[in-house]
């Protein structure tokens, strides 16, 4: 896969096997950021592998590799380990929610509001 040219605009990695999902977080976002939407883990990875991003929005609940895999590959990659995460869960289970919690990373439940994922966007993209 070709790597994307980056522009003044921070880039961000939706991963949602869901294209609806995926379509809502672009829509909401290409104003200000510059968007890369991928339907699986897998896919997401290997992008990963040659572009530098700076933010990755990220499903839970995704066939083959999970989110929470996804992560762990992430952060065992010395490359890609301090690219911060917003988990998207529309999963209403505790303990997944504890899970993300004990990871420290921030995550925005389904249905996502356009108003509450810019607003955790730009906070972790300031940090």
């Amino acid at each position: 896969m070709a790597s994307i040219k980056k522009n003044v605009q921070p880039l961000i990695l939706a991963v949602d096997d869901d294209s609806v999902i995926r379509i809502h977080v672009k829509s909401s976002l290409k104003a200000d950021y510059q968007v890369v939407s991928m339907g699986s883990a897998k896919e997401a990875l290997t992008f990963l592998g040659n572009n530098d991003i700076d933010l990755i929005i990220l499903d839970i609940d995704m066939p083959e590799i999970s989110g929470f895999e996804m992560y762990d590959a992430i952060k065992k990659n010395a490359k890609t380990k301090n690219i911060p995460i917003i988990f998207l869960t529309g999963v209403e289970d505790e303990e997944i929610l504890e899970k993300v919690k004990s990871l420290n990373e921030d995550y925005i439940e389904k249905p996502i509001s356009t108003d509450a994922l810019l607003m955790h966007v730009k906070k972790l993209l300031k940090k």
